[in-house]
């Protein structure tokens, strides 16, 4: 995990973590977890509305094992999806979550404030490739939250 009012020190944190936790459990250099981590990792930006921001890396507890690494760049039979991208991971975050209410509105046709408070409930920002020019972030929302139970 990691917490900063900077979301790109947070991702520093997490993947600091992260590697180390990687390098521990499979007994390999921290380089080479490194290079492991954007392949069997999944790190989610899990806070964004409070002064501190966070992001927490779910990783396998087996060596063959991967968590769910679905970062879709457009909407598909199971997500709304919306995807920024920017030498910032703050600005690509809020390029990405903006996205995804404008999404709601038009899509679903909801007001604003309830597209909103919806995003906030219901939507999954997923940290995608990261590079010294380039941070990606997929924001997903379920398609099946707009389905009634029978």
């Amino acid at each position: 995990m990691g917490f900063d009012q900077d979301l790109n020190k947070a991702w520093d944190q997490a993947k600091a973590q992260t590697v180390k936790l990687i390098s521990e459990l499979r007994n390999v250099p921290a380089d080479q977890a490194a290079k492991l981590m954007p392949t069997v990792s999944d790190c989610r930006i899990s806070q964004v509305v409070n002064i501190k921001k966070g992001i927490h890396c779910l990783n396998p507890k087996t060596a063959g094992g991967r968590e769910d690494m679905e970062r879709p760049i457009k909407e598909n039979a199971k997500y709304l999806v919306s995807h920024a991208k920017d030498v910032d991971l703050n600005k690509a975050m809020d390029t990405a979550s903006m996205g995804m209410i404008k999404l709601i509105e038009n899509e679903k046709k909801i007001g604003r404030l309830d597209a909103y408070g919806l995003a906030s409930v219901a939507m999954d920002c997923r940290v995608g490739a990261i590079s010294d020019t380039e941070k990606n972030v997929h924001c997903l929302l379920p398609k099946s939250i707009f389905v009634a139970q029978r």
